[in-house]
């Protein structure tokens, strides 16, 4: 006679629903120990996890500021990027972008390094520039520097030497001074633009190198008193100082410093005060992404979330085992071979999705960031899954959405 399964299944057990309360306690205890433990280990490999974490979000950062250098491109060549620039910035991962550059200083840099490819482009300091002289005060400029008459007070007079009454005569012997130092063929270019309002390009870069050729004569500052030259502040400190320093020893680039600072203080008219010139020159910068907190504590909190999840990766094994001793004492011999079975495939594509995890490719825009929604917009996806709850735009790398009730 065949018999057939028990009515009561747990005709046989001794153990009361207690019992396997207590049980199931030893069970949980032994897994929340595991996870513990498995969590102390995770805090040691938790900056390891984080980095780890951070290869994709910069990947897509960079990708992200590349496309919008391509967009940027595309505006300022009305749509069509040059094939050369686009290939430039795909393959070597760098963007345009421009710096500000002293030119004189450079070609003498690069003179420096390479004297025999551009020893020739060496370039001298504290030169005047067409550009640093006001071309409508080149002639009254010139007949000061020739003139032998008595300058009276409110036209263009020397800085600094200011009459007691204000509107009596001032004797232009520092003018006088910058005059004497010219040569002859310099007196007669002088001359030939005193009475020449409009003065052409040509003309204006001849009278640039009359004044340069007294720049590179040591006896103009020589023969001026600097305090009586009207400078004040760092001019002032600064040219006493190189006074001093050219007197022990004789530099010919400080004393040309010297005269080029003096010049512009005897004639702040007719000569812009000394600066640096300065160019744009184009550049290419490589995409250097930084991952920032905006917080303090966002830190520890990212750090402390790494730890845990590696946590639960590395002691899971051990919390499923002791889950599972406590479950398969209630299952039959069959029930538990069909768990031997597909238990190791389990845990097997368990740590597989942990080490290969991917973007899902999905609809759901709480899952989405926000570039990630706007190529999807892009590509033709009219498809869009909104839950109840709230969304924000967050940097390119966080998604939006926030505060869900489903």
């Amino acid at each position: 006679m065949t018999t057939g399964p028990q009515d009561n299944l747990f005709e046989q057990s001794t153990m009361t629903f207690g019992s396997h309360l207590e049980e199931l306690r030893g069970a949980l205890i032994k897994a929340l120990t595991g996870l513990l433990v498995g969590f102390l280990i995770g805090l040691y490999f938790a900056n390891f996890v984080v980095e780890i974490i951070k290869v994709p979000l910069v990947s897509s950062l960079e990708q992200y500021y590349l496309e919008k250098s391509k967009k940027e491109l595309e505006a300022e060549f009305h749509g069509i990027v040059p094939p050369e620039v686009e290939q430039t910035i795909l393959q070597e991962g760098v963007v345009p972008d421009s710096v500000k550059v002293e030119p004189f200083g450079f070609l003498n840099e690069l003179a420096a390094a390479y004297p025999e490819e551009f020893g020739h482009l060496r370039q001298q300091f504290h030169r005047l520039r067409p550009a640093e002289v006001h071309r409508d005060r080149i002639g009254e400029m010139s007949s000061q520097l020739v003139a032998s008459e008595v300058l009276v007070a409110g036209e263009m007079s020397v800085a600094g030497e200011v009459s007691v009454a204000g509107n009596g005569a001032v004797p232009p012997t520092t003018a006088q001074h910058v005059g004497s130092l010219l040569s002859e063929d310099d007196q007669c270019v002088v001359e030939s633009l005193i009475e020449n309002p409009d003065p052409t390009d040509e003309d204006v870069q001849r009278f640039v190198d009359v004044l340069n050729s007294i720049l590179d004569n040591r006896e103009f500052h020589e023969g001026i008193d600097i305090g009586k030259v009207g400078m004040k502040g760092s001019s002032l400190d600064f040219s006493r100082r190189a006074v001093k320093e050219l007197e022990s020893a004789f530099d010919p680039e400080q004393s040309r410093r010297l005269n080029r600072i003096l010049i512009s203080a005897i004639f702040p008219a007719a000569i812009d005060a000394p600066k640096l010139s300065v160019i744009k020159l184009p550049t290419w910068k490589p995409v250097k992404v930084q991952v920032i907190a905006l917080s303090a504590q966002e830190v520890f909190m990212i750090w402390l979330k790494a730890a845990l999840v590696s946590g639960v990766v590395f002691s899971s094994p051990i919390m499923f085992w002791h889950i599972w001793w406590f479950v398969a004492a209630g299952l039959y011999r069959h029930e538990r071979r069909y768990v031997y079975v597909f238990l190791p495939f389990s845990v097997v594509l368990f740590l597989a999705g942990t080490l290969l995890a991917q973007a899902p490719d999905t609809v759901f825009l709480e899952e989405l960031t926000w570039t990630e929604l706007r190529d999807l917009v892009e590509a033709g996806t009219t498809t869009i899954i909104i839950p109840t709850g709230g969304t924000e735009q967050n940097g390119p790398h966080m998604v939006l959405g926030k505060h869900n009730v489903l």
